[in-house]
């Protein structure tokens, strides 16, 4: 059980967080390691405060933001409903860097989301719920395609048909395409 102060730490990391400009990067790590690694039973009330880093103006702020989403969705698949949207818009960024890393994001959730979906429930994941975090992973998916599509950058094609090529050999059976 999650213990009041680690609540009052955490609470208190995000605001200095959000109002310094100084020391942004450190608060934004200590208080990732308190609620990812020390009290993950806080997450739940934590993360929509703290994805929403990622719509910061800072660049520094975004890169190290989504390598923090990365790997909460790893780890917890349900957090992906709520970060869509924000890694929508990490998608539409102007810098390429930040572009190619959400595709790198969602490339690395490809496995642990497809099974976390498949697997039997045991835990409290309603039905309506798995067909959210389906729809949001789909819905990460397509737009990375037009994105593909849409783009001349040749690194962001490049991260996306990784992506794809990752994306179809997991729906793949083993040994399906062997010579």
């Amino acid at each position: 059980m999650a213990t009041e102060s680690s609540r009052e730490l955490i609470t208190s990391l995000l605001n200095g967080a959000n109002s310094s400009d100084k020391d942004r990067s450190d608060l934004l790590a200590s208080s990732y390691e308190l609620i990812f690694h020390k009290e993950p039973i806080l997450l739940d009330e934590f993360y929509n405060s703290f994805v929403e880093f990622a719509l910061d103006r800072s660049q520094a702020i975004k890169k190290q933001i989504i390598p923090y989403i990365e790997s909460i969705c790893k780890k917890y698949p349900k957090f992906l409903n709520n970060s869509e949207a924000n890694l929508k818009i990490l998608l539409n960024s102007d810098n390429k860097t930040i572009v190619k890393r959400v595709i790198l994001c969602v490339t690395n959730l490809i496995r642990s989301t497809l099974s976390f979906l498949l697997q039997p429930q045991t835990n409290s994941i309603t039905h309506e719920q798995l067909v959210n975090i389906w729809n949001s992973f789909n819905f990460l998916r397509g737009y990375i395609v037009n994105l593909c599509a849409s783009t001349e950058d040749d690194s962001i094609k490049t991260s996306a048909y990784k992506m794809l090529e990752i994306l179809i050999l997991s729906f793949s059976s083993p040994g399906e395409y062997k010579v």
